[in-house]
């Protein structure tokens, strides 16, 4: 089975690019260091910081697989516009029955995507 396309913003691709990048290079070498660090001060079996280590690099390489699937099957712009149909990369402009001339307009992203930004 394949992922869903994932639409995003140029901005969006760019920051969740940087992101994984960061995470693929500064990241590692960052909690590589804290659980060479924390094996140096001896027993593993009672050392809390080095099980602290190994938990943020767990949910780091998750995070890593997260954002390789989203970048390998995004794409970037708005989704072709199809009247019956709303679906993720499209802007959806909602009016309310109480007030036309009072409306939202949205581009719908993948949940993942919340709180990146305003551009998303």
């Amino acid at each position: 089975m394949t992922d869903p396309t994932t639409w995003l913003t140029q901005e969006a691709f760019d920051r969740l690019t940087a992101e994984l990048a960061h995470l693929k290079t500064e990241g590692r070498r960052t909690v590589s260091a804290k659980i060479a660090q924390a094996r140096e001060e001896g027993d593993l079996s009672e050392n809390g910081g080095y099980h602290a280590a190994r938990e943020e690099q767990g949910h780091q390489e998750a995070r890593i697989r997260q954002l390789t699937r989203m970048l390998e099957n995004a794409a970037v712009g708005e989704a072709d516009a199809d009247a019956d149909e709303v679906v993720p990369g499209m802007s959806v402009t909602i009016y309310y029955d109480d007030d036309p001339d009072d409306t939202d307009t949205f581009l719908l992203g993948s949940r993942e995507l919340v709180g990146l930004d305003d551009s998303v």
